[in-house]
């Protein structure tokens, strides 16, 4: 339900979505189109949204990445160059955190 109503919503900004169940679906479907911001959650089950977000730049262009989590920030949020969203995240802090990443690609 959260995933159709956060597509729901992302459309309603502007955005085109495409959503997936697992990293492993998302890293096929990056593989076939050209994306220009990978939001996931950092804990995922199975591979993580880190290593999902590692394996999928490695050819450029070079994808954005949000990440979600649920955990308290950490420093190492902080220093990183990565936008990180801490849930519950509102949706101007989303839609912020999309504008900053879609203009540091173009």
């Amino acid at each position: 339900m959260l995933v159709l109503t956060r597509r729901e919503l992302l459309g309603m900004l502007g955005h085109h979505v495409s959503s997936v169940s697992s990293a492993e679906e998302a890293l096929e479907l990056l593989g076939k189109s050209a994306f220009d911001v990978l939001l996931t959650d950092i804990g995922l089950s199975g591979m993580s949204g880190e290593d999902l977000a590692a394996l999928s730049r490695v050819e450029p262009p070079l994808l954005e990445i949000i990440y979600s989590t649920g955990l308290p920030p950490s420093d190492a949020h902080a220093n990183s160059a990565h936008r990180y969203l801490t849930k519950p995240y509102t949706m101007a802090q989303l839609e912020h955190a999309l504008q900053v990443e879609t203009l540091d690609v173009g």
